[in-house]
């Protein structure tokens, strides 16, 4: 573990190296020993599993891949594709403190890319539930990279006709 990217309500977010590969990952973790003292253990291991299950699930080139997800000295762990960059609320804090607005294009764009996402993401009966600026990397190149499926919930083929909705994950990890 290189360093703490984020923490949430489940855990924390760390930038790593792979020892095997040689690339960068972004870590996301979910304390068992804390979440046995919450009295969520099954409920939280089995949100943080689907989440991992669901990302594996859901393949775009602007949504976030998993690697692998396991366990390592009681701590429940995801490892997925670390994204350099800033998320999209350091972006627009960047142009404001500059007095400047982001250039219409490049917004439009940004918001078309996301659409795609939650378009593909629907397709497959997920529901991303936490869209905002702080979830969507923004790449030195200008490409996006939506991240965290912690809260989004799975429609299931009921859901599809609107009579139920399965909840994956919560506690999303920034």
């Amino acid at each position: 573990l290189l360093e703490k990217l984020g923490s949430g309500g489940m855990g924390d977010v760390f930038k790593a190296r792979n020892t095997r590969l040689p690339r960068l990952e972004a870590i996301k973790t979910i304390q068992t020993d804390s979440v046995e003292n919450d009295g969520m253990t099954t409920l939280g291991l089995e949100r943080f599993q689907r989440e991992a299950d669901l990302l594996a699930q859901l393949q775009h080139p602007n949504l976030t891949t998993i690697f692998h997800a396991g366990l390592d000295r009681d701590v429940r762990f995801i490892a997925i594709e670390y994204v350099r960059g800033r998320n999209l609320n350091e972006v627009v804090d960047e142009h404001s403190s500059h007095g400047r607005q982001m250039a219409v294009g490049t917004a439009v764009d940004y918001a078309m890319t996301v659409a795609e996402v939650l378009a593909h993401a629907h397709t497959h009966g997920v529901i991303h539930r936490d869209v905002k600026p702080a979830n969507i990397m923004v790449n030195a190149d200008g490409h996006l990279k939506v991240l965290d499926l912690g809260i989004a919930q799975l429609r299931s083929s009921k859901a599809a006709h609107g009579r139920e909705t399965v909840q994956l994950t919560q506690g999303a990890v920034s």
